[in-house]
This record gives C-alpha cells, structure tokens and sequence, in this order.
C-alpha cells in the first residue's frame, strides 16, 4: 500500500479562513467524524455517493449520536449516485435525522426530462462554522485501509472560520429543491451585482478562498470567467486537479500558451473512468 506524504497539508490561514487539504479518504473521514462529534447546532450533508458500507456506517453512527444530542441533521443524496438510496435510508430509521434524494430512481422517473441532470457536489456545513467540500464521496472505495492502492483518489478541503452563508445558502437551495418530485433545471441562485462582482481576480477585494457554484446560467458564466481571469494572471505555476476534464478551446489555449512561456502547468486528472 502506498501512502500520500502529507508533507503540504498542513493547514494555512489566509483572510480569516484556516484551510486543511486532505488528499486520503482515511484522513477526510476520520477528521469528519471527528468534527461532527463536537458538532454543537446543526449538520447538512450533502454527497452524491454515500455508500452503506463500512466507511458509511461509520458516518451514520457519528451523525445518530449528533442527532441524540438534539442537533438538527440533514443529509442529501443523489437518487443515482447513491442508487440503490433505500439501503442507506434503513440506517437513519429510528432517528430524527432528515434524508432526501435528489431526483430519486425510479420506474418512471428514468423516462422524465432532465432526470440526466444530478447533484455532484460533496459539500458539508458544521455549526455554520466549518465546511467540507471537494470531490470526496462517502464510502469504501476512497479507503487505503479497504482498497489499498486500488483506492480512488480524490482531494478535499476543509475550511474553518470566516463567512459561509453562500455554501450554506447554496445547500438550502438543493435541500428545497429535492423536497418535491422536481426533475427540471434547478432554478439557479440569486445573487447580487456586488456578489457577482467577488468572481472577479483582478480586484483587490477579491478573496483568497472562495466557493462557487454552477447553479444557474450566470453563476456558470462567472465561474467560467473568473477560472479564465486566473489563468491570464498566473506568473509561476498552474496546477489542476479534476476527476471530469472537459475545458473550453480557450481555456486549453491558454494553459499552452502558459506553458509555452516557461510556465510549470500541471493537469491531474482521471485515467480510465
């Protein structure tokens, strides 16, 4: 079994923020754990594989004590990442703790437009206070100790400190959404010129962390501007990592452009998928 060295994980704190990568599922899970055993108010878990397996049990057990301790926990799912969804929902029976799936499966549902469009995000809120977010999922298959090199390999942050209301907002907004048989486009976020305008690098205001979200024509029209913007500006390096690695002609145009110009222009990404 191989082990990434932890060597850049320590954690930094730039604007406020005290920022933690974790590159190990063993390590994301047992932080996780960790963290929502000294959950004090609230916990919102959103994934879209949560497996009912050993690593999935174990973050069941530590959301059911929160839930004893009177905290209000919500966990979201996607119907088909999550598939076959019930089998997890059988472990929070008996408990206070609300569960919902996004566009869930079933006879009819596979034949209804945009039932394609699912939630891929993995995003959770303690207290209001901490967040995760990255590419994890919660399950065996990120483990070194189940799967050992065979593992996926996939990164997450944790981020304490500072202002979360856009990830918490963001979280509502799903969490309403998937109340209903809903299976059009998800009505994208409101925002306001000024919020918009933080997708912006070339500002002196702009943040050094900043979550975005796709919700929406244009939060995905920002977003894509703002990752353009950060490209032009960068004068030393340029790593990515992503499991999905689609970009637009321009983008690829300018990382080889940047990497003709002496720049170290990195791309980690899935092999077969």
């Amino acid at each position: 079994m191989y082990r990434l060295k932890p060597r850049n994980l320590k954690p930094v704190s730039p604007s406020g923020h005290t920022i933690r990568l974790f590159w190990e599922g063993d390590d994301f899970f047992d932080s996780l754990i960790e963290d929502i055993d000294r959950a004090q108010i609230s916990i919102c878990l959103e994934s879209y594989i949560f497996h009912a397996d050993r690593t999935g049990s174990r973050v069941v057990q530590a959301l059911q004590r929160a839930a004893r301790r009177g905290l209000r926990v919500r966990v979201l799912v996607d119907g088909i990442g999550s598939f076959p969804h019930w089998n997890l929902q059988r472990l929070f029976q008996g408990s206070t703790i609300a569960f919902r799936v996004f566009k869930p499966v079933g006879l009819f549902t596979i034949l209804r437009s945009g039932f394609h469009r699912r939630n891929h995000r993995k995003l959770i809120l303690i207290d209001d206070r901490l967040a995760y977010a990255g590419g994890m999922n919660i399950g065996d298959e990120l483990s070194l100790q189940a799967h050992g090199q065979r593992r996926w390999r996939d990164s997450m942050i944790r981020v304490e400190g500072g202002s979360l209301n856009f990830l918490q907002s963001s979280f509502e907004q799903v969490w309403k959404y998937a109340a209903g048989p809903n299976f059009g486009l998800m009505p994208g976020m409101k925002l306001s010129r000024g919020e918009l305008r933080a997708f912006n690098p070339t500002r002196a205001h702009c943040p050094d962390v900043l979550f975005l979200s796709n919700h929406g024509r244009r939060l995905r029209r920002a977003q894509r501007r703002f990752l353009v913007q950060l490209i032009q500006r960068a004068r030393e390096r340029i790593y990515i990592g992503s499991a999905y690695f689609i970009p637009a002609r321009s983008i690829l145009w300018l990382l080889r452009r940047k990497a003709k110009a002496g720049l170290d222009v990195r791309i980690i990404t899935a092999g077969r998928s």
